[in-house]
């Protein structure tokens, strides 16, 4: 690949959880991941904007995107114009998945009642240790800034990706989400023009726990691309 490949983490907003996906990486692919801003608004729109003005101009980018982040990319890619090739979203917030107060959710998520192995059954597939690994990011993120992601999930709605969609796009999702109903997305985000639509046998957090599914997924997308656009 010959375009950079920046990855947009989640509702946590950190680089942590990356690494499995990271370390499948095709040789020469070239990754960074860009952390979420954590001072000011804390929706896509103001997100993307914060984020994009530190991009180089010459760079032609991949953007790979996860859930919270997945919003965020799509309004990145239209601040950044054509130096997207791709846009790929994994699991990405369609509508609100759970119709907690963003307070409330935000306590929620800070209380024992909310153990490792409740996150997992939800979120990684019965994986602990990245369940555990995914509350410690969130939990860590100061109480104003996540009550305020939690605020910009609850006003989500089915227009929050497909409105902002403008580029060549790959969505991966996967079958056992628990958190976001596979079926709500693929109907949202199947008719946008230009995407590719691929189903994965993968909980909310797609990227760590299939890596290789998702990697190959990106590159056969990539090699449909013209040669003009991947160089």
């Amino acid at each position: 690949m010959e375009a950079s490949v920046l990855l947009i983490p989640g509702l946590h907003g950190s680089a942590a959880l990356f690494e499995p996906f990271l370390a499948m990486a095709p040789n020469g692919c070239r990754c960074r991941t860009i952390p979420l801003p954590t001072e000011g608004d804390q929706g896509p729109e103001a997100l993307a904007a914060r984020i994009a003005e530190s991009f180089p101009r010459d760079e032609r980018i991949i953007l790979v995107a996860e859930s919270f982040g997945g919003p965020v990319a799509a309004r990145l890619a239209e601040h950044l114009s054509g130096r997207v090739i791709l846009l790929v979203l994994a699991n990405p917030l369609t509508t609100v998945p759970l119709p907690f107060p963003a307070g409330l959710a935000r306590r929620l998520m800070h209380s024992r009642l909310v153990p490792s192995r409740a996150v997992a059954i939800v979120m990684t597939g019965g994986d602990r240790g990245l369940a555990a690994a995914l509350l410690e990011e969130t939990r860590s993120l100061p109480p104003p800034v996540l009550e305020a992601r939690l605020a910009a999930c609850a006003r989500a709605k089915g227009s929050y990706i497909p409105d902002h969609a403008g580029c060549r796009m790959l969505t991966l999702l996967g079958t056992s989400d628990r958190l976001i109903s596979p079926s709500t997305s693929r109907k949202l985000l199947a008719p946008i023009p230009n995407n590719t639509l691929v189903e994965i046998d993968a909980p909310h957090l797609l990227l760590q726990t299939r890596p290789a599914e998702a990697w190959r997924a990106i590159v056969r997308e990539v090699g449909t691309l013209d040669r003009h656009q991947v160089g």
